[in-house]
């Protein structure tokens, strides 16, 4: 989801890969 993409950009920093699966 959206809110998955965000908390793991929060946690993990925009440079981390982000599973969005929205």
């Amino acid at each position: 989801s959206a809110q998955n993409a965000i908390d793991s950009i929060k946690k993990n920093g925009p440079d981390a890969p982000v599973e969005d699966n929205s």
